[in-house]
C-alpha cells in the first residue's frame, strides 16, 4: 500500500523522523504535543522511525495521553515519501534530551523550507539559532518545548514565510554541499 500524504488543512502538522531510542526524547514530545492539545490547540504529529524495542514506552505514553486522534506513527516510508513529509508538514520538532551531534533531519527539514523547533541540546542550538533563537526550547522539558512549538504557531502567516525563506538561506550559506567539501579539503589539504 502506497503512503498518502495529505495534510489536513485545518490543523498544524508537526513531524518528527528519528530512531526510536530513549535519548531522541519521543516521550518529551508527546506529552509537549498533549499539552499543546490542552490549550486547545488543533495539532497533528506524525513520527517516522524504524521500529525497534524502545517503541514501546512511546506506546504506552501514546496510549496514556490517548493521542490516537492526533499522532500518526510510521515506520516505513520512501526516501520520496520522506522528503514530502518534511515539505509538507508545518513544523519539524527535534526533542533530543541528549547524545545529539549533528541531526541530518534538521538540515533537511530546513533545506525543505520546514523550519525546525528543538531543544538546547548537541548541536540543536548552534544550527537553529542562524535561524531563530526562539526555535531552541529553554530546556528539554515538555512544557518548553511546547512553548517553543506554540511561539512558532503564534506566528502570522508572513512572519512564517519569512522564518521559511531564512531557513533555506541557512542551508545555503552554512550547510551546502560543495562549501562543505570545500572546508573539509582544506582541513584535510586535499
Amino acid at each position: 500500500m502506497k503512503l498518502r500524504i495529505k495534510k489536513r488543512s485545518n490543523k498544524f502538522t508537526l513531524l518528527n523522523i528519528s530512531r526510536f531510542e530513549n535519548r531522541k526524547g519521543h516521550d518529551i514530545l508527546l506529552y509537549a504535543v498533549d499539552l499543546l492539545l490542552k490549550r486547545g490547540l488543533n495539532v497533528q504529529l506524525i513520527i517516522r522511525g524504524p521500529i525497534s524495542g524502545e517503541i514501546i514506552s512511546v506506546l504506552k505514553i501514546y496510549e496514556s495521553l490517548n493521542l490516537k486522534n492526533h499522532i500518526s506513527i510510521l515506520y516505513s516510508v520512501t526516501e520520496k515519501e520522506r522528503l514530502e513529509l518534511m515539505k509538507t508538514a508545518d513544523l519539524f520538532v527535534m526533542p533530543s534530551r541528549e547524545l545529539e551531534t549533528f541531526g541530518l533531519t534538521i538540515v533537511e527539514s530546513l533545506a525543505c523550507g520546514t523550519p525546525v523547533v528543538g531543544t538546547p541540546v548537541g548541536a540543536i542550538p548552534e544550527i537553529l539559532s542562524l535561524v531563530n533563537k526562539h526555535l531552541i526550547a529553554k530546556s528539554s522539558s515538555p512544557t518548553d518545548l511546547a512553548n517553543a512549538i506554540f511561539w512558532y504557531m503564534n506566528q502570522n502567516v508572513r512572519q512564517r514565510r519569512k522564518i521559511a525563506k531564512k531557513c533555506q538561506k541557512v542551508i545555503l550559506k552554512h550547510f551546502e554541499q560543495s562549501l562543505i567539501v570545500n572546508k573539509l579539503k582544506h582541513i584535510y589539504k586535499l
